[in-house]
């Protein structure tokens, strides 16, 4: 039998959230229900027998099968709540915007500039210094996800486990004046957004793309025209 390219979608038949993905393979029925690291976990948890994988489409070649599914697994749709995947289709790779791979390659180069700073993987301890440098190195705009929602990159699962530790890690501590001034700065930076579908999120970077995209408005409340 020729080798078949598909483009599969599998759905959790328990709570509707979808991946979107494709295959090639000699047999259809080999068993394969997708490979994305969030659906692996939800596998793992739900138990394979509760995903259902359907064929939206078959073609000839892998670079038609990459062609679709850079239409459909889109970064919308990979920021999207109810989907499984995290990177974009065909190929495409994380979702990282402009702003983001700019400042990601502005501090790779700082911190070549003078020398590789030792790696955790080589046995050899980071001295304190070396730990504040890389600390600033990666602190303020220095920081791929200054600006970021952190809980737009995430699942809403994964980000109740985080709200959680950092309740816990809170839990019995006193705040400073000084962190009690910087919340309260990085709180009147906050640009609150909703998309369309109800859903609210907040930003610092007033170069995020969806300041400028017509299904979200500024605002914690849909307005129409």
């Amino acid at each position: 039998m020729n080798k078949m390219f598909l483009l599969y979608q599998t759905t959790n038949l328990i709570n509707g959230k979808i991946y979107v993905g494709i295959h090639q393979t000699n047999n259809l029925n080999d068993g394969y229900i997708g490979s994305g690291v969030l659906l692996k976990k939800a596998i793992k948890k739900y138990g394979k027998e509760n995903f259902q994988i359907e064929i939206l489409a078959k073609v000839d070649t892998i670079d038609e099968l990459n062609k679709l599914e850079r239409e459909i697994v889109n970064k919308d749709f990979v920021k999207r709540r109810d989907t499984y995947n995290m990177e974009l289709g065909g190929a495409g790779g994380k979702v990282w915007t402009d702003e983001m791979k700019k400042q990601m390659s502005e501090s790779i180069k700082k911190t070549y500039k003078n020398g590789r700073l030792p790696s955790e993987n080589t046995g050899r301890k980071w001295t304190e210094a070396e730990k504040k440098k890389k600390s600033e190195m990666m602190s303020g705009k220095n920081n791929p996800m200054y600006g970021k929602n952190v809980a737009d990159y995430m699942t809403p699962e994964d980000n109740n486990k985080r709200l959680e530790k950092i309740s816990k890690s809170n839990k019995g501590k006193k705040r400073t004046d000084e962190h009690k001034k910087n919340y309260s700065n990085a709180a009147s930076k906050r640009i609150w957004l909703i998309h369309k579908s109800g859903k609210i999120t907040h930003i610092q970077d007033t170069s995020d793309y969806r300041l400028n995209h017509p299904d979200w408005q500024r605002g914690t409340k849909w307005k129409i025209d």
